[in-house]
């Protein structure tokens, strides 16, 4: 065999994973674009509390599809961004903090309904800005929580890291 063509498949199979990917995130950010458009541009749509707590669910899925679309493109092209460990530490746990709070308001509203419905009894669903004031709430916890994280995390790798490197060098001076 040729030496370049054990090059080029080696490279090849090193990419493959980044450009599935890249396809996934790409469709996931296209569709939760246009969920979020849709939302948005009916005001017979925003009008709706529940369609409110779904546009609010899809804003954290968006950041999350196309920051994974750029960071996956910027892999393949080998073109790193000096975004760092904080910033990695920051989305992940702001995107699950909002996704796992927002979606116990949902619960708790469903939960709320169902109860009264099996009583027989008529409720109003909650006003669009008790569900904006909610969804305010879980993200400015879910912000102050990625900010912690981030930091508390990157501490961790990096003593991790300098531990790593200490226990490597006696071991090549021993």
């Amino acid at each position: 065999q040729h030496p370049k063509s054990s090059v080029t498949n080696q490279s090849s199979a090193i990419f493959a994973p980044e450009v599935v990917r890249l396809i996934l995130a790409s469709v996931a950010s296209l569709l939760t674009f246009s969920v979020a458009m849709g939302l948005l541009c009916s005001k017979r749509a925003r009008a709706q509390a529940f369609n409110l707590y779904i546009l609010f669910l899809v804003l954290p899925d968006l950041a999350t599809s196309v920051t994974t679309t750029v960071l996956a493109s910027k892999s393949i092209s080998q073109q790193y961004l000096p975004w760092g460990c904080q910033t990695v530490w920051f989305l992940a746990s702001l995107y699950s903090t909002a996704n796992f709070w927002l979606n116990a308001v949902i619960f708790h509203e469903v939960y709320t309904i169902l109860k009264c419905s099996k009583r027989r009894m008529r409720v109003n669903p909650p006003s669009t800005t008790k569900v904006s004031i909610q969804a305010i709430l879980c993200y400015i916890f879910a912000v102050s929580c990625g900010v912690w994280s981030s930091f508390v995390s990157c501490e961790e790798s990096s003593a991790l890291g300098k531990d790593y490197a200490n226990n490597m060098s006696r071991q090549n001076f021993s």
